[in-house]
């Protein structure tokens, strides 16, 4: 999948070797925890959403909203830039640790002060009650953040997937142990202390490295340039897609943030965690090719074909589920959650391109650049989010799937200019699996729909037990269809995933 090309790297690796090798075992092992911390956080999500309402739901997210842009402004953009920097050394792992610090206890402060006018401003008293509770994960994560960035430069992706996988389990049995003993609210707000500091405490067993009583002012300095441009577009990131929560919440009602939220998390914890487990693993690679355009290219492209090839369908799979999907999960309390989940899921096939610029400009150190984006992305986001917010909360979700259309389309610009990634070459690297996603989406509705026409006479079922009957022919269908098309076409990120699992048991069978 990725090209070789050995390295003598320098820093905490100091050795050769060859980043073909590390990429795709990196990739292995994140894509596995995140299927795997995918399947936990569904399944207790199926849990839950019969304990707990829309309401319940949107009262924490309102919340939440603080926390994530909180989050970026703790890391300012210097995690990037030490995994970027290949000298980085005590000094600066030090430096920006009891930087984090500072930062994270002076939010913390800020936000439970803040906590009281926000909970008038959104009509939800009970909201100053959460802030000091939920607001624990600032700090929390704050130290942690340079053992993340170590095993991240390091390619060390499989103990980060530990991590990630370990929190995630005792913080899912946890909300479905409270969510179901009637803690409502206060059963989120825990799973999310309870998930940060779990991974914080397993980062520093796993990491040898210790803070030492050294700061200086110097480094911060030389890693501010490239980090404080991402930390900038960073919070305008976060800003500008937890904006919409706030309009919600102050225009319509928490049960519809329940409903808007929880719809574009379960689109997310799909798509994101695909495209994050590729993107994250290939940009310390891609790093590394920041003086090779050719390279770069190249291996961008790969990642674009293998994602795309990954993602569509798996997109295109979870739009049609998610009538029986809500259904059997949550109950009629839960239905008017669909058709936001199914545009959200449209604004997923956008990302293998969106990430695929991104992560060529990142790669490159073009600070400047990806700031410029970001505010051209975020005026267009600010008009569209805004006046759809008055009008109701699905032309909301509309608007940010036009937003990530336009997210795609600047990125692709910016890949070409830099790099040289044309739109012809985008096209080819995309277009084929978006037409294979198509026509499983065709054989999945006439399956779906047969079933339905001729299920009464074959049986007499519930509405629920239809629903699993329906849901179980789309499932089957689809991946019957998709991996036919695959086996007959051959395109090339089937080839290129049929070579890296042969080459790992070809691996396996020399050891």
């Amino acid at each position: 999948m990725f090209a070789h090309k050995t390295l003598s790297l320098p820093g905490p690796i100091g050795k050769r070797v060859q980043y073909r090798s590390k990429v795709i075992t990196g990739f292995l092992w994140s894509a596995g925890e995140k299927f795997a911390t995918t399947a936990v956080r569904i399944i207790a999500s199926i849990f839950i959403l019969r304990y707990l309402d829309p309401k319940q739901f949107g009262v924490v997210e309102l919340l939440a909203v603080f926390y994530y842009i909180s989050y970026t402004i703790v890391d300012s953009g210097f995690s990037q830039a030490l995994i970027r920097k290949k000298d980085a050394g005590e000094r600066d792992y030090n430096s920006i640790f009891y930087l984090n610090i500072a930062i994270a206890a002076g939010l913390y402060a800020v936000l439970i002060l803040l906590s009281f006018p926000l909970a008038r401003f959104f009509r939800e008293p009970q909201l100053s009650g959460f802030a000091p509770v939920l607001f624990l994960t600032i700090p929390l994560s704050a130290l942690g953040l340079i053992q993340t960035t170590l095993l991240a430069k390091r390619m060390d992706f499989r103990t980060l997937s530990k991590i990630s996988f370990t929190a995630t389990v005792i913080s899912s049995v946890l909300l479905i142990v409270l969510a179901a003993n009637g803690f409502g609210p206060w059963a989120l707000i825990w799973q999310t202390v309870v998930n940060e500091a779990v991974k914080t405490g397993y980062l520093w067993i796993s990491s040898r490295w210790r803070p030492r009583r050294i700061f200086s002012m110097a480094s911060v300095r030389a890693l501010y340039p490239f980090g404080s441009r991402l930390f900038l577009s960073g919070v305008i990131n976060q800003v500008f897609h937890r904006v919409s929560t706030v309009l919600i919440g102050r225009l319509h009602n928490s049960g519809q943030v329940g409903l808007y939220n929880q719809s574009l998390k379960l689109k997310d914890s799909v798509a994101i965690a695909l495209s994050y487990s590729v993107y994250n693993v290939s940009y310390p690679a891609l790093s590394s090719f920041q003086d090779d355009e050719q390279k770069l290219r190249l291996v961008s492209r790969q990642v674009v074909q293998v994602l795309s090839f990954i993602l569509f369908p798996v997109m295109a799979g979870l739009i049609l589920v998610a009538p029986e999907g809500f259904l059997l999960a949550g109950r009629e309390k839960w239905v008017p959650a669909i058709p936001y989940f199914q545009i959200f899921c449209i604004s997923a096939f956008f990302l293998p391109l969106t990430h695929a610029g991104m992560n060529i400009l990142r790669a490159k150190g073009l600070g400047n650049t990806i700031l410029r984006a970001e505010i051209l992305k975020k005026i267009f986001a600010a008009v569209v989010i805004t006046a759809a917010a008055f009008f109701s909360v699905r032309m909301l979700a509309w608007a940010y799937t036009v937003w990530m259309g336009f997210e795609m389309m600047v990125n692709a610009h910016y890949a070409k200019a830099t790099n040289g990634y044309g739109y012809r070459m985008q096209g080819a690297d995309t277009l084929p699996y978006l037409a294979m996603s198509a026509v499983m989406f065709a054989c999945v509705q006439a399956a779906a729909r047969g079933t339905l026409h001729y299920l009464p006479y074959m049986v007499t079922a519930s509405e629920i037990t239809a629903a699993w009957i329906v849901l179980a022919v789309k499932i089957c269908t689809g991946v019957l269809i998709y991996t036919l098309l695959a086996f007959v076409i051959k395109p090339v990120a089937w080839r290129e995933i049929l070579s890296i699992v042969k080459g790992i048991f070809n691996k396996g069978d020399r050891t």
